[in-house]
Parts: structure tokens; C-alpha cells; sequence
């Protein structure tokens, strides 16, 4: 008995493992942030091209985010069966094929064929938040939120170079006898390869395996029960639910998903309008990014530091001051709503880092993938929803009235944070 316990723990060298897991899915959050960035930002003006309808902008959002959310759960579901490089590097090729989609439908003019892709594409935006629940398969209590916020902090570099390319591959399109906004999607589609690639070739061990490693020398030491299969979303949702730090998790990222998605999906519509360029586009987008992620290393160390409910109260008020900037900002204040759009993306990032360690530790290991897929799905549904309605708001009252609505986003975490202090707060005899 005991000899076999050794032979298991031999198996694997975990800090070696986490080591190679983290370089190799800081790489891949690289080239797949590339991806992401360099055509998600085109999606609604090659939506308004295709049909003529402002209206009809929104929808490339949240086509693209609907289709993010429900490849969260199959991509838990193949994490938990074959590991994390299998749902990784599935979920790439996915995305990639939702790229080549996209270009068809802008070259042919065909407006449900461009959607189409664009649901498709959305993966691309899943396999990246999936990749930073995998950096902390491994990671240890006490700096899983440093490790998360390194998963998001790789995508600050490929997040700020993809919306600038807008520009210079737009000449490249053209030169195809495609649409200016399809350039960026001539980079999107081989950068996701790549990132596919990449994880199929350096995810070895994978992470989940050696944690499946881990409870079975549990099982045979101390008859602890094994690794438990997957749940469905039901009953992943009930297991956040119970927690208070669950429930706070998943308003935090659900919330602050969907304002960030709102306002920031119909940000280049209402930029063109002003009569300001695909560079503006690019300036304001890439700010915007970079708020998302370069900052997210200190609301990880914070969160560790202080506690994740405390950052999350942080990221409302983040996200309230950035719909009241962007919201108030003239046609012409370009440099203000560059503003607003920044503190949007530091906002969410506050809000994502907090919430999704919240989310993780709501729940034992041999849940957490269950758990983790779920939490992603209402996340983006509910971020599909709010674009879809960003689109006809903006239509039929403007671009200020979308922020009010933005920011409504935060009240049920603002709520349950209060709720959730008064609880644990003392009370006098």
C-alpha cells in the first residue's frame, strides 16, 4: 500500500509542473488575446456594413458573447474528462473556424453568415478565461489570486496590439477584395492556431491530470473519496449559490461582465458616428484593454492581501465612475471617453479577478471545473443579453442612456456585498 502511494507522488513534480503550465498558457494567453482583440472589436461595424441597421451592431456582440458562453460548459466538460489541454486547444481550433466564417460573410455581403462566425469566434474569448482558471489547477490557497491575475495579466500585450491592427490590415483587405473590417480577422484566425498548437505541444503533464494524481494517492492513503465527475450546470449554480462567497463571486463576474460588454461593444459604433477613424477606434479600444489587463497582478496581490469581497466592492465602484465618464462624454471628447472606457476595463478587471477567486474557492478541487464552466455560462449569457439590447438603446436613446444602464449591472453585487459584511460583522449583546 504504501509503495503504491509512492509510485503515484513520483509521478509528478507539481511545482515543476505548475512552473511549465503557467509559461506555457502566459504564451498561448498572448496569441489568443491577439486573436480575440484584433477582430472583436470589428464584429458590430461588419454587422452595420452587412445590413445598413445600427441597431443590428449589437448583435455581433453578443452573438460572439452567447457563443463564448455556452462553450464554457462542454469545455469543463472535456477539461474534466481529457484535461485541460484537450478543452484548451479544442476550444482554439473553434475559434479559428468562427474567424474564417466571419471573412466569408463580409467578402460575400451575407449578414447571417458573418453572425454565424461571429457566434463562433466568441470561444476564442472563452478559452481565455478558461485558461486562467487552469494557471490555478495547481496554485496553492495562498497565492491563487497572484496566479489567476498572471493568467490576465498575458493577455495585456496581445489585448493592446489586436485593436491597433484594425488599420494596417484593413489595406490588406482590401487588397483581397474583402470588406476593411475583415483585415483583422486575417490575423485572428492563425493566431488561434497557433495558441492550439502551442498547448498541445508544452501542456505536458497537463494540470488536471496531476490533480486527479493527487486524489488517488488521497484515496489510497487516507480512503478520501475520488475526483467526482462532472456536474451539471444546475447544480453547480445551487453549490455557488449556498456559499455567500459563492453567490458574491458569481454576481461580481456576471455583473461586471455585462456592463463591460454593453457599453464596450457599442463604443466603435458610436466612435464612427462621431466621424472619428479606425485609429480612434483602435486608441480607445486598446486603453480600454489595457485596463482590463495590465493591472490585474495588483488586484490579485490585493486580493490575496485583503480579501477577494473587498476587491469586488472596489470593482463596482470602478465600474460606476466609468459609466458615469463615458456615459457623459461629448461626440467630440474623444480623449474623455477613452477615460471612461479605461476605468471600465480596470473596473472589470478588480471585479474578475475577486469574483473568480471567490468562485474557485466556493467549492472542493474535484468540483471546481463544474463549478468553474457554470460560472462562466451565466457570465456570458447574461453579457449576451446586455448586448443584444446595447445595439436598440443606443438607437432609440443614445449612447449616455446605455452607460445609466451599465451601471445598474453593479447593484445585485453591491447588494450582496453589503448583505454579506453585515453577516460576518459582529453583532452587539
Amino acid at each position: 500500500m504504501a509503495s503504491d502511494v509512492v509510485s503515484i507522488e513520483a509521478a509528478y513534480d507539481e511545482a515543476a509542473v505548475q512552473r511549465n503550465t503557467l509559461g506555457t498558457l502566459f504564451i498561448s494567453q498572448i496569441l489568443g488575446a491577439i486573436a480575440v482583440a484584433a477582430g472583436i472589436a470589428m464584429g458590430g461595424l461588419i454587422l452595420e456594413y452587412t445590413t445598413g441597421s445600427e441597431s443590428a451592431a449589437g448583435f455581433a456582440q453578443a452573438a460572439s458573447t452567447l457563443g463564448g458562453a455556452l462553450v464554457a460548459v462542454p469545455a469543463a466538460r472535456l477539461a474534466i474528462r481529457y484535461g485541460r489541454r484537450v478543452s484548451l486547444a479544442s476550444t482554439y481550433i473553434y475559434a479559428a473556424g468562427g474567424g474564417v466564417l466571419v471573412i466569408i460573410g463580409a467578402g460575400l455581403g451575407l449578414a447571417a453568415i458573418a453572425l454565424i462566425g461571429m457566434f463562433v469566434f466568441g470561444a476564442g474569448s472563452a478559452a481565455s478565461l478558461q485558461a486562467r482558471f487552469a494557471g490555478t489547477d495547481l496554485a496553492t490557497a495562498n497565492n491563487r489570486g497572484r496566479t489567476m491575475s498572471m493568467m490576465l495579466f498575458a493577455v495585456t500585450a496581445g489585448g493592446i496590439v489586436g485593436p491597433n491592427l484594425a488599420e494596417p490590415t484593413s489595406h490588406l483587405a482590401v487588397g483581397l477584395g474583402l470588406p476593411p473590417y475583415a483585415g483583422p480577422f486575417l490575423v485572428s484566425v492563425p493566431f488561434f492556431l497557433l495558441g492550439a498548437l502551442l498547448v498541445v505541444v508544452r501542456l505536458r503533464p497537463d494540470p488536471l491530470h496531476v490533480v486527479a494524481a493527487r486524489h488517488r494517492v488521497a484515496t489510497i492513503a487516507d480512503v478520501a473519496r475520488p475526483a467526482s465527475k462532472s456536474m451539471g450546470v444546475i447544480a453547480a449554480l445551487r453549490v455557488l449559490w449556498k456559499s455567500v462567497d459563492g453567490r458574491i463571486g458569481l454576481l461580481a463576474v456576471v455583473g461586471a461582465h455585462a456592463a463591460m460588454v454593453s457599453v464596450m461593444v457599442m463604443t466603435p459604433v458610436h466612435i464612427g458616428h462621431a466621424g472619428h477613424g479606425l485609429a480612434a477606434v483602435g486608441f480607445v479600444i486598446s486603453g480600454h484593454v489595457f485596463g482590463m489587463y495590465a493591472f490585474s497582478p495588483v488586484f490579485g496581490w490585493l486580493t490575496d492581501r485583503i480579501g477577494a469581497r473587498w476587491i469586488a466592492m472596489l470593482g463596482a465602484v470602478l465600474l460606476l465612475a466609468a459609466c458615469a465618464c463615458a456615459g457623459t462624454a461629448a461626440d467630440s471628447a474623444t480623449a474623455q471617453l477613452a477615460v471612461g472606457l479605461f476605468l471600465l476595463g480596470f473596473g472589470w478587471s478588480a471585479s474578475m479577478v475577486s469574483g473568480s477567486l471567490l468562485v474557485s474557492n466556493s467549492t472542493s478541487d474535484t468540483d471546481r471545473p463544474s463549478v468553474q464552466g457554470a460560472s462562466d455560462l451565466t457570465m456570458g449569457l447574461a453579457a449576451a443579453l446586455a448586448a443584444s439590447a446595447s445595439g436598440v438603446i443606443v438607437a432609440q436613446w443614445g449612447y449616455g442612456a446605455l452607460s445609466v444602464v451599465a451601471a445598474f449591472f453593479t447593484v445585485p453585487l453591491i447588494v450582496a456585498l453589503v448583505l454579506g459584511l453585515r453577516r460576518d460583522t459582529p453583532q452587539a449583546v
